[in-house]
């Protein structure tokens, strides 16, 4: 059984089931497709705890290509060599949707760029808050700098992903989108 641990604000979108993915550099093994994986947030401290019980299932373990570019911009992504369009809806399944609000302090401030990202003017995300993939951006820079970044996609499922079949569902129980809407009334915002 192989074990990965998140950063503490990808925990609930796990929990919830919104975030069925992650990015993990190369290493000598990733979890195979039909293993369980642990999902931990905080391993190595006193703060570890494990994410979700009973373990999820590998999926799908693909190359991933990513390249970042100035200030923060993911500009392309290739699974097995084959191009993806980045867009809002790939960040968002990453865990990127929301987590302006769970924006973690070590990190230092939101950047202003950020509170006024916005893919184009017909998206749905909300105005004032911030696009995903702009935070994605943001997030790779912080994390790996800018430039390129080869690794492993691994997607996963869940044993009880039955419980809440509809993402709408898992959505509205989700208690950070809470958190979101009030950061969205702070702003002014609005959805469109």
């Amino acid at each position: 059984m192989v074990a990965y641990s998140f950063k503490a604000p990808f925990a609930e979108p796990i929990q919830y089931g919104l975030k069925r993915q992650t990015i993990r550099g190369e290493r000598r093994r990733h979890a195979r497709p039909v293993e369980p994986m642990q999902l931990y947030t905080g391993m190595r401290t006193r703060h570890c705890r494990r994410i979700l019980d009973p373990d999820p299932i590998c999926e799908a373990v693909r190359h991933i290509a990513l390249r970042v570019v100035a200030p923060a911009t993911i500009a392309e992504i290739a699974i097995d060599g084959m191009p993806v369009e980045p867009t809002d809806a790939w960040a968002a399944a990453d865990g990127m949707e929301g987590l302006i609000s769970r924006w973690p302090r070590d990190w230092g401030p939101i950047p202003d760029d950020l509170l006024h990202a916005r893919e184009r003017p017909t998206n749905r995300w909300i105005v004032g808050a911030c696009a995903p993939l702009a935070v994605m951006g943001m997030f790779w820079r912080h994390e790996h700098g800018l430039g390129e970044f080869d690794g492993a996609l691994l997607t996963w499922v869940e044993p009880h992903a039955g419980a809440y079949p509809d993402w709408r569902v898992r959505w509205a129980l989700a208690p950070w989108q809470q958190r979101l809407q009030s950061c969205v009334s702070d702003h002014q915002g609005v959805l469109t």
